[in-house]
Formats: structure tokens, sequence, C-alpha cells
């Protein structure tokens, strides 16, 4: 009888131990089975008007049911004959993905791809959607003056609405915790001691975060974030299963997926990863989107280089990389350092997906030189504006083996 006990005890014990780790571990799809292939390709920004990269990692340009993107203009005006028109560029721009996708001429463009109304100038080029019910179509910013604001996108006439004045004219938000807290540092970008968690439903509040008090929702944030040794400075971004973050290599720091240790607050590098510079990890466990490139660092001159947007598999349960799916092959202004200056970064395919990756921003030159690489010397010809697309995917369900989609095949408007 003891000796049944014994069977039935480890019996019990081994069941426990597999559904512990069923419930602890992420368990993810085999590599390969979430590829995504490319369903559609669009110029969301007319080519009248020069965007620029400000999403990152974690600011991304989708609201929460994926129909309306904001993005932003530079001030520049397109010296191009048939852009006269257009005028400088707006700033932060926001519309509908219908109304984008659409658009047939410049002054079809500017009237769907509407300004953020005057109010708030913030203080660092990003802008965060609203995850709380009922605010799906709101937009939420820190400006300089101190005021955190947010506008209803959908509204006939929008307007900033006052949220909390936080006091400070160097405020930066980096989104909002999964109790819809906005976490926002009130001194620029340092360390934990004027990190804020805001309230910003009912009667709007303030709260300190500190050593006493931090969360794991915190620390994600601090994470984006990237001070330090970490220097990512916002172009981390973290999986759902919030165990493993991404990032890029800055000074002391290694490009790769780090293991963030059980809320300690502290990261652990456990696998390097050839460079990249901007990853978007939170529609899967199972991989993060990035940008690929075959080009050499240390470039010294303008050129045209075929970018990939890539899937990098990891498995968070070994802790290794898996295959990775070139789903988009597109030809752009390379990088280049002038001596001084990296250029052409906001050319570079650096992706923002939506909630699933069904929907993915990136800027392109689309396979021209940028305006940069021609003030540089007229000779490098044709050129075009950074310009914002949109790619629509499917899932294909298995390893998708077939080369990656190519601009010249799909739908460009």
């Amino acid at each position: 009888m003891e000796k049944g006990n014994y069977k039935m005890k480890k019996l019990v014990i081994w069941m426990a131990f597999v559904l512990a780790f069923f419930f602890v571990i992420p368990q993810q799809s085999l590599a390969g089975s979430e590829d995504l292939q490319v369903a559609g390709r669009y110029r969301l920004m007319s080519e009248c008007f020069e965007g620029s990269n400000t999403y990152f990692g974690i600011y991304s340009p989708f609201n929460t049911t994926s129909d309306r993107v904001w993005m932003y203009e530079t001030s520049r005006t397109n010296p191009k004959a048939e852009c006269l028109e257009a005028g400088a560029g707006r700033g932060f721009v926001y519309g509908t993905i219908a109304d984008l996708k659409s658009w047939s001429s410049v002054a079809d463009y500017k009237t769907k791809a509407k300004p953020f109304p005057a109010g708030c100038t913030p203080y660092k080029y990003w802008a965060l959607w609203s995850p709380i019910a009922g605010e799906e179509n709101y937009v939420y910013m820190a400006c300089d003056s101190g005021w955190i604001k947010k506008f209803d996108t959908s509204a006939s006439v929008p307007a900033w609405e006052n949220v909390i004045d936080t006091g400070s004219g160097q405020i930066t938000c980096y989104g909002f915790d999964a109790a819809n807290k906005l976490i926002c540092d009130t001194d620029g970008e340092t360390p934990w001691d004027t990190l804020k968690a805001i309230t910003v439903t009912g009667t709007p509040t303030s709260a300190d975060i500190t050593a006493s008090n931090r969360t794991c929702g915190s620390f994600q944030w601090y994470w984006y974030n990237g001070l330090g040794a970490l220097g990512s400075h916002g172009h981390s971004d973290i999986s759902p299963s919030a165990l493993f973050g991404t990032k890029y290599g800055s000074g002391v720091s290694t490009s790769g997926v780090y293991r963030l240790s059980d809320c300690n607050f502290t990261v652990d590098p456990i696998q390097e990863s050839p460079y990249f510079d901007h990853t978007d990890y939170h529609a899967s466990n199972d991989y993060f989107l990035t940008k690929r490139s075959p080009e050499a660092s240390g470039v010294t001159s303008p050129g045209i280089v075929t970018d990939y947007l890539t899937q990098r598999y990891f498995n968070q349960s070994t802790m290794a990389f898996g295959d990775s799916n070139d789903f988009l092959a597109e030809p752009t202004a390379r990088w280049w350092w002038n001596g001084t200056t990296l250029m052409d970064y906001h050319g570079a395919l650096l992706p923002s997906c939506n909630n699933d990756c069904s929907k993915i921003l990136y800027t392109s030159t689309n396979g021209k030189y940028s305006y940069d690489d021609y003030l540089y010397n007229s000779a490098y010809q044709p050129w075009e504006f950074y310009g914002v697309f949109l790619v629509e995917t499917a899932v294909t369900g298995e390893s998708d083996t077939t080369p990656p989609a190519a601009p010249s095949g799909l739908s460009v408007q």
C-alpha cells in the first residue's frame, strides 16, 4: 500500500510540474506557423509631403481598433512642380485608414489627412492612442506647457481637452499600463526619480513611482525608456507575455533579446542578434518584427539598397532563435554617414504593426534616392521624400518558402 501511495505521489508531482509548465511558460506554435505574407501595399502619405519615423517600438501609429492612424509630416516643402500646391508639412496628422488608402490628389490627401488641432506643442514628437473603452478614437499627448491633453479624432471639430497639469515642460509619456494609468517622466528622459503614474479617468491624479511601489507594469516603461546601459531610447519592445524584451545596441549594450527577470528590475542578455535598430514584439510571443538589411555599416555615401521586413522567431521556452521570414523586400535609400550625422534614417523600412500585425506602417523612399541625397549631390536622382506606407498582411499558416514580395507586384496608391 505504501508503495502504491509513493507511485501516486510521484504521479501527482509530475502532473503538477507539467501543468505549471503550461501555465507559466508561454506555449508557442512551431516556427513558420505564423508566417506573414503581403496582401496589399498602399502609400498613406502623399509623395508631396515628407514622413518621419517617430513611432519607435512603443508609440504605435494605430488606434486599438486598427481603423485610424497618425503620421508626422516634416516642415519641409517639396520643390517639385507637381507639389508646389502642397505647401509645407503640417506636423502631426491623422485619418481613417480607409480614407488614407483612397486619396486621389494632393488636395484630396490634405482633406483626408487632418492636422492635429492647435493648442498642444509636444515636448517629444510622440502621440499615444487611448486604450480606454469608449476612447478608441482619442489621442493623448504631453505638451511642453506641462499639460497632458487629449482630443477625439472622430469629432467634427476636434479640440484639445485638458487632462492634468504636471507642472513640467519636459514631460515624456511612454504609454498606459494594464490599469490604464499613463506612465510619464516629468524630467525629460531620466531614471526612476521623476517617473509618474497618472490616472486619466474620473478625477485625474498623479502619483510618484518609487522603489517601494513600482510594479512590473512600470518596469516595462522603464525598459522602454532604456536608460543607462540599456540605451534603447524607446526602440525596445516587450512580448505579450511580458517575460522577454528586444532592443537595439547602443554604447555598452548589445542588440538582441533580453529576459525580464521576474519583474525585479534587472535584465539578462540571453541572445544576441544580427544588428537591428527597431523591433515590434507586441503582436505575438512567437516572433518580433524588424528590418533586415544586407548593407554593411560604415557606408559614407548615398546609395540604394534592398531592405526586408522580417519576422524573427524566438522560442521563449528554449530561449533560442528560430527561423526568419522575409515577407517584404523593397529598395530604398540606404543609411550612410556624412561625417557628423546618420543620413536617411527615416527612409529605412522600420516596421510598426497593429495588435495582430495584420497592418504594418513603415517608411521608405520607394526605390529612389532621398531628398537629402539629392541636396548632398544633385547627381543622386531620381529622388523622393521619405514616404509612409501601409502593408496589409495575411497569415500563411505554414512556413512560407516563396521569395518576399516586391512593390512592383502590389497595389500602390
